[in-house]
């Protein structure tokens, strides 16, 4: 380990093996930034992509290590025409180097939060990470703002203190604290170590919070090598799945969606030429079909074609999976497209684990849970069917008790909220799988309503935000004369653009309206302000339209 002492001109003694070399060798400049992506090699990219990406900021690839010291390097010379033959001086200059044991140094500092300057509070569960101010305004324009922001600030409150008081004293924790809500603490302290020492060890996991984190604060070095890494990933065909699911994980960031549309771009792309590839496997097996009855070495030939034929067809046709009285479900056409290039199977009704919550004026504040597998529960309850019914569906990553007491408020309603947490966690594209699912259980609830609570389809309002305006799709389409259903800001990624058998269309409902009123990119359907109506009027019924 490297020792350091304080002597009375502030000079660092290191205790440290030195190695000479000449002045002739090859200069060492030790950069703070990413240069290159020749650290990889071509050869193996494919493994890199697979497990991670070692990025080294220093020319020594040796490990850190605090039971060693670390060498040091410097070079000497001697200039041959100075002095004559009996001069025994001769003037030397030498070049020292000592990367690794300031990174070292630097790596012991962050681990001791006395000697940090700023405190980052990160993620939900409120880590505590340190960092140098120093460091950090120096390697990032964000910070440097924010540090002389604060500085600003500080000088403010101590001139309001001094004039007070001629004896205030100093703020011995005089410490900055940022508070990160919107990235996770293993991510975050990666980055932190990469600002500070500029060493990193890049995964497929990680890549698409680095390179967030680069861009928001203005990093180049990280943001060039995170692209470098994404970009063998997606031409080595390998995570182009998690990388995908990642994205959605950072929601509107704009790092994150340049990534999801390059991820979509290069999924396209390869479903192209799986296609391309089938129709070729077609003409072949025709070919081989009409040689058939030359010999009999070319009819083993055309079995085994066909047999490789029938493969490739039923791999294309996708896979499916039954759930009882809710029937079948299937990744084959239209559920697989260009617009869904990574598909899953909807998961079991146990796994998602919807439930209805059923308040009226009677139980405003007392939940009601709707036992479908019961036939007394509707009875037993405070479900009217004289009473228009809303049923609210949540989306991604939500919860449904933002609209009830509104609904309760305004009217005397049956309200019906429908969780299903289990099955709208990460990732995004099983979430859009699991709506199929809850579709077909509110339907099958609708109609136990009709039954048990002398319900009419008419009657029934469901509103549905994000995904769970594609929910009220899918109970819609299995419920004949539905009243009505409102999709607020329909879900984009996955449904945009695919068949009406897949998203929201107007045909689910006598009456449909949808709202998209969030703001948000193309990809997510939205604009500044978009408001889509679909409804059906009888004019003959009609005398005056307002």
């Amino acid at each position: 380990m490297a020792l350091f002492t304080s002597t009375p001109k502030s000079k660092l003694l290191i205790e440290e093996k030195v190695t000479l070399l000449t002045l002739d060798s090859e200069d060492e400049d030790f950069s703070s930034g990413y240069d290159s992506p020749v650290h990889i090699s071509d050869k193996d990219s494919n493994r890199n992509c697979q497990r991670r990406l070692q990025i080294e900021q220093s020319s020594d690839d040796s490990d850190f290590s605090s039971d060693e010291s670390t060498p040091l390097e410097y070079s000497s010379s001697e200039d041959d025409d100075i002095g004559d033959d009996d001069d025994t001086d001769s003037v030397e200059s030498m070049k020292v180097t000592s990367t690794q044991t300031l990174v070292e140094n630097i790596r012991y500092i962050l681990s001791m939060p006395e000697l940090c300057d700023v405190l980052f509070i990160v993620g939900p569960q409120r880590v505590p990470l340190y960092g140098l101010r120093a460091i950090l305004s120096t390697r990032s324009r964000s910070f440097f703002v924010m540090f002389l922001k604060h500085a600003k600030e500080a000088m403010k409150q101590t001139k309001k203190k001094t004039k007070k008081t001629k004896q205030a004293q100093p703020d011995k924790n005089n410490r900055l604290t940022i508070i990160i809500d919107n990235y996770d603490a293993d991510i975050f302290h990666t980055f932190l170590l990469f600002v500070h020492c500029g060493s990193i060890v890049m995964e497929p996991s990680s890549v698409t919070g680095l390179l967030c984190l680069a861009t928001e604060f203005d990093i180049p070095d990280l943001r060039n090598a995170c692209w470098d890494f994404i970009e063998r990933c997606l031409s080595a065909h390998a995570n182009t799945s998690l990388l995908m699911q990642d994205t959605f994980h950072y929601g509107d960031h704009k790092a994150a969606q340049k990534l999801r549309l390059k991820t979509i771009s290069t999924s396209s792309t390869l479903l192209k030429d799986s296609n391309d590839s089938r129709n070729s496997v077609q003409d072949s097996r025709n070919s081989v079909q009409d040689s058939r009855n030359s010999v009999q070495d070319s009819r083993n030939s055309v079995q085994d074609s066909r047999n490789s034929v029938q493969d490739s067809r039923n791999s294309g046709q996708g896979s499916s999976t039954c759930y009882g009285d809710l029937g079948c479900f299937s990744t084959s056409s239209p559920f697989f497209s260009l617009q869904r290039p990574i598909n899953f199977l909807p998961q079991s009704p146990a796994k998602i684990n919807a439930r209805f919550l059923l308040y009226t004026r009677q139980n405003h504040d007392n939940v009601h849970f709707i036992n479908m597998n019961d036939y007394t529960d509707i009875t037993n309850s405070e479900f009217s069917g004289g009473r228009p019914t809303k049923i609210v569906s949540h989306g991604f990553l939500e919860n449904g008790f933002d609209m009830k007491d509104a609904f309760l408020t305004e009217g005397d309603y049956n309200v019906i909220l429908v969780d299903w947490g289990g099955g709208s966690k990460l990732p995004y594209t099983q979430a859009t799988a699991n709506t199929r699912v809850v579709g077909a259980l509110i339907a099958k609830l609708i109609k136990l309503l009709q039954e048990r609570g002398d319900a009419k389809p008419q009657d029934f309002h469901i509103i549905g935000h994000s995904l769970g305006a594609h929910i009220a799709g899918y109970a819609g389409e299995r419920t004949p004369n539905l009243g009505r259903i409102t999709g607020l800001d329909p879900a984009g990624p996955y449904f945009a653009g695919t068949d009406k058998l897949v998203r929201l269309d107007p045909t689910d409902a006598t009456f449909v309206d949808a709202i998209h009123s969030d703001g948000s990119p193309l990809i997510t359907l939205g604009m500044h302000i978009r408001v889509l109506m679909y409804f059906w009027i009888d004019l003959l019924s009609c005398n005056t339209l307002n």
